[in-house]
């Protein structure tokens, strides 16, 4: 699940988004997306999710690209808070001299989104910023998104990978179902609505 329009918007670009959907999707991983997470339902093992719309999923299990960290120790202060705490640029929250990094941040400009718990050298970056910016030097992190297509060959075969790239090409053409062995082979229906 992801309140984002993509997975794991933070790490991939759109295109590697859509392949990843795909190829999760031909082995029976649905993605749920543009809808934020509510609730899990179940006593001993998760039977169902519950979304912030209302809509209830049923499921035997749930992978979030990115749960937010429990703030609620920090809600009788005086941080602004969003699903984590809000920063600027230089990592400062909007207390003089408090900054928040990796995953308890959230930045908005640049916006980060997506997946926040951090490649180790991505964090320390973040701390480098914060460090230069409490000696006062003007410093903004920035974060390029990762060519997704380096990820998805680490995770997924030559064969998959062109499978996914010919469903998207007759996506992208208008042909609904124009590939029938990518459909009948129990792969997304491209005239069905992806995601959820």
């Amino acid at each position: 699940t992801s309140d984002q329009d993509r997975l794991l918007a933070g790490e991939l670009d759109e295109a590697s988004g859509k392949v990843l959907a795909f190829l999760l999707e031909k082995i029976g991983i649905r993605s749920i997306l543009n809808n934020a997470f509510e609730d899990l339902l179940g006593e001993s093992e998760v039977k169902a999710v519950r979304f912030r719309s209302g809509k209830v999923v049923a499921c035997e299990a749930v992978l979030f690209d990115s749960p937010p960290p429990d703030l609620r120790w920090l809600a009788e202060g005086e941080l602004v808070l969003g699903q984590r705490v809000l920063v600027a640029g230089n990592m400062l929250t909007n207390l003089p001299g408090v900054y928040a990094v990796d995953v308890m941040c959230q930045m908005e400009s640049p916006e980060l989104i997506g997946n926040y718990s951090l490649p180790g050298a991505e964090a320390g970056r973040q701390g480098e910023v914060a460090a230069r910016a409490a000696l006062g030097e003007r410093v903004v992190y920035e974060r390029t998104v990762t060519a997704g297509r380096v990820l998805l060959e680490s995770l997924f075969d030559s064969v998959q990978l062109a499978e996914a790239d010919a469903y998207l090409q007759a996506v992208a053409s208008g042909g609904a179902c124009a590939l029938a062995e990518v459909c009948s082979a129990g792969g997304p229906d491209p005239a069905a609505e992806s995601g959820g």
